[in-house]
């Protein structure tokens, strides 16, 4: 082994104090110092230069903006491990530059987490603790490993033993899979927000030519995909056997059975619903209880519909597989709507039926394929019972206000030719009154 690669892969003496780590410093590691510096400086100033110019923003995805905040501390890190190297190959002290190294790189890991977790958590109390915590943790597992600290507690947490089964789990075990476990949580939050953002909430023009329903199923493939891999690259990187899982297995499957037979349930229909393409976001269904509205987004465990006065109501995926449901834009979002219009005997039919076609048939939101209709649909005994019928591209706009259009356009047709409406038949207001002997009698 030369002495270059003995220097870089020995572990170093730990540091005696701090004045140990000031003896080392001289005008010269100073003066380099400062020039890192200032040469990391330079070039990010230098990229962020022609980033802007070629006014890349809104044409490159998010990694490339990531990549521009990590520059600095990137950069800080390559050009002080660099010297290192070359004074390692001359032969020269390398604490100082080491320590400098260690510190910029443990600033671009903060800054990379940070970056992570503020993209993985919505903002609130516990990404503010959890920010702080990773802050705290990194520069003090820097810090202990530059001092030679670090081995001897792992060493310690190593020796305490949990006996699981057949296999035993150490302290140090189980701190290591917390860590794992947490930190490819984050990624996977991370990475999901990126995998909405690219194919529901901003998709581009090749991703916004599938059905919605097509993204969705995409989205949730890929994300059950990178939480399978998370869990298995926790239980690699910890060192746990897989065996240990065994003794959890019988638990899970009883649980499953009792208590999680219905979310399963739910989870699974919500993939054939999306699958299937029987009910879509941004559908206009009914369901076998009277709820009536829009689908907006189809969740693992319930779906979400909106009624036409804005309430929102959680229905249970499993209820849309064995409940009947009427899908009113299945195969064509138009729906057919009527409204009843009562008039007169003395009207002539034959005239005013067209002139409330036309009427109607020049509002914006009435398909004009099929055409309106205007139906003599009873005879009462005060005049006829006229039915409107229309059809409408855009029910998702609302189905009363398009009605009341369609009634005033109506009216004005009636109004302006001097035709009369009379009121159906309303069921008899009972007024209850009170006798002079105090019997209670009911009085039309």
């Amino acid at each position: 082994m030369t002495t270059l690669e003995h220097t870089l892969t020995s572990k170093n003496a730990p540091v005696q104090g701090v004045h140990a780590l000031i003896a080392e410093i001289s005008p010269t590691s100073m003066a380099i110092t400062l020039l890192i510096i200032a040469l990391g400086f330079f070039v990010t100033w230098v990229v962020r230069r022609v980033y802007q110019q070629r006014d890349l923003q809104h044409k490159v995805p998010n990694w490339m903006n990531v990549l521009m905040r990590m520059t600095l501390p990137f950069l800080l890190w390559l050009f002080a491990h660099m010297t290192m190297v070359i004074y390692a190959h001359k032969g020269l002290t390398i604490i100082w530059f080491e320590f400098v190294a260690r510190l910029f790189a443990a600033w671009f890991f903060v800054r990379l987490f940070l970056y992570v977790v503020r993209r993985a958590l919505p903002e609130g109390a516990r990404r503010a603790t959890l920010e702080r915590l990773s802050i705290v943790v990194i520069w003090a597992l820097m810090l202990l490993d530059y001092v030679g600290k670090l081995d001897g507690i792992f060493a310690r947490l190593d020796g305490f033993k949990i006996k699981l089964g057949n296999a035993q789990l150490s302290v140090l075990d189980g701190l290591t899979l917390v860590a794992v476990v947490l930190v490819l949580w984050l990624v996977v939050q991370w990475l999901t927000h990126e995998l909405e953002e690219l194919l529901l909430k901003k998709p581009n023009e090749k991703f916004a030519s599938f059905d919605l329903s097509t993204r969705m199923v995409l989205v949730r493939f890929l994300k059950g995909l990178l939480i399978l891999v998370a869990i298995l690259l926790s239980l690699s990187a910890s060192g746990i056997d897989l065996t240990v899982l065994s003794v959890f297995g019988g638990a899970l499957g009883v649980g499953i059975g009792l208590g999680l037979q219905k979310i399963a349930s739910n989870y699974v229909s919500g993939f054939v619903m999306l699958f299937e393409r029987s009910v879509r976001i941004g559908d206009l269904i009914s369901t076998s209880d009277g709820t009536r509205g829009f689908v907006r987004t189809i969740n693992a465990r319930y779906t979400l519909i909106e009624g036409a006065s804005g309430d929102e109501v959680l229905v249970p995926n499993e209820n849309l597989i064995v409940n009947p449901v009427v899908n009113w834009s299945l195969h064509d979002k138009k729906n057919w709507l009527s409204t009843q219009l009562p008039v007169n005997y003395d009207i002539d039919l034959d005239f005013i039926m067209p002139k409330i076609v036309q009427a109607v048939q020049a509002l914006p939101r009435v398909a004009q394929s099929p055409t309106p209709s205007v139906l003599l649909s009873s005879i009462s005994d005060k005049g006829y019972i006229l039915e409107v019928t229309w059809w409408v591209l855009d029910p998702e706009n609302g189905r009363l206000n398009i009605i009341s259009e369609v009634n005033l356009a109506a009216w004005r047709v009636l109004r302006e030719h001097n035709v009369d409406v009379f009121t159906l038949k309303a069921a008899p207001v009972v007024r209850v009154e009170r006798s002079d002997d105090g019997d209670m009698v009911g009085v039309l």
